[in-house]
């Protein structure tokens, strides 16, 4: 069952971070299918993203865009359930995120979308690995951060500030699917 961990509104802004998003059986689909995806799909490397989101970042971010109605109809009923969010497939895009080597993203905020959602989907993941979302609402001195196991998702709505630490050169790939919405 889905648990709370956090929940921080403010104006226009909203934080919500919940535990045991999926149920086992729908966390074992999406990792077969972004297995299967990773094997099968062209991966696209960040080098082409925004320059203040990866300037004088170490490491690298692959990531296959999510299409197959099998996988990413669920995943926007979860996300209309859990946020509110529209059901409207053509509002959402969603990719499957591999973080490797030092990866991590400058602070930032999503332009161009209304709200986003990132879903963990490392099992074990170590303390020291890093690869943390850390994130804080305007005006605020409290920096959240959240470590990126299986089962946590961070909901965000309106333009909030974050970013993710550095990977430690050894940790495993961080993975995650990336929900943006209009």
């Amino acid at each position: 069952m889905t648990k709370i961990v956090a929940h921080r509104k403010r104006a226009d802004r909203e934080l919500l971070i919940t535990d045991n998003t999926f149920t086992t059986e729908e966390y074992e689909k999406i990792l077969d299918y972004v297995k299967y995806a990773s094997e099968n799909s062209p991966r696209v490397v960040n080098d082409d993203w925004p320059e203040d989101l990866i300037k004088d970042v170490e490491g690298y971010t692959r990531f296959i865009v999510l299409c197959d109605e099998e996988i990413v109809n669920p995943i926007i009923n979860k996300c209309a359930e859990l946020f509110g969010t529209s059901k409207n497939p053509s509002d959402y895009g969603i990719m499957y995120y591999e973080g490797e080597s030092k990866f991590g993203l400058n602070w930032h905020k999503d332009s161009g979308h209304s709200s986003s959602a990132s879903i963990y989907l490392n099992d074990d993941w170590q303390d020291d690995y890093g690869g943390y979302f850390v994130c804080r609402m305007d005006g605020a001195t409290l920096t959240t951060a959240i470590k990126p196991d299986l089962g946590m998702s961070v909901f965000q709505r309106g333009k909030i500030l974050h970013g993710v630490t550095a990977t430690r050169h050894d940790a495993p790939i961080r993975k995650s699917i990336q929900v943006f919405i209009r």
